[in-house]
């Protein structure tokens, strides 16, 4: 099974300018149109008015300094078009998309599975973490860029740590040789 990519947005190529005031819905909107990106704004986004005022900026920058200007997130829905919502740690779990992914660790003592179960739910925020021994194996689900920071780290820390079993024969062989 060959799973897609995560959905990229794909705007208009250049860089432009806004010097424009407004409610958080219209200038989100405004923005997001000038990059040819059609925005659907969540009920939660408000209409606070807000200054936007930034020049010669790309897409990347703008969705960046939209998002901190109107305290929202964007989740792209397919090339062309994104769902905006209020930045809250509710609208996160309702609206950003999660990824699965399992990690196998073969030799690995269930205790340290355990801890690094423990590691994946404290240190990443991953939502689900969880070890199967049997298998010798990790189930993580949480963000992209969660799961690939603990793959990065995982990686770096079990470097180096298997282990080789070398079957090794000796034999000794005399050799004499007598001078009369």
């Amino acid at each position: 099974v060959a799973l897609a990519a995560p959905i990229q947005l794909k705007p208009k190529p250049g860089v432009l300018s806004f010097h424009i005031r407004g409610g958080e819905r219209n200038i989100v909107s405004q923005v997001l149109q000038a990059y040819g990106i059609q925005p659907t704004v969540d009920d939660s986004v408000g209409s606070q008015p807000i200054r936007y005022d930034v020049d010669d900026v790309d897409f990347a920058t703008a969705e960046r300094t939209l998002g901190l200007a109107s305290g929202t997130f964007f989740v792209p829905l397919d090339p062309q078009r994104v769902l905006i919502a209020k930045d809250t740690k509710t609208n996160h779990d309702k609206f950003e998309r999660e990824a699965v992914e399992t990690i196998y660790l073969p030799g690995m003592a269930p205790a340290q599975l355990t801890e690094i179960v423990t590691t994946a739910k404290n240190v990443f925020a991953l939502r689900t973490a969880s070890a199967d021994t049997m298998q010798s194996a990790l189930t993580v689900r949480g963000a992209p860029d969660d799961l690939n920071a603990l793959n990065t780290t995982l990686k770096t820390l079990l470097d180096g740590r298997s282990e080789l079993l070398l079957d090794v024969r000796m034999y000794e062989i005399e050799r004499t040789k007598a001078v009369n």
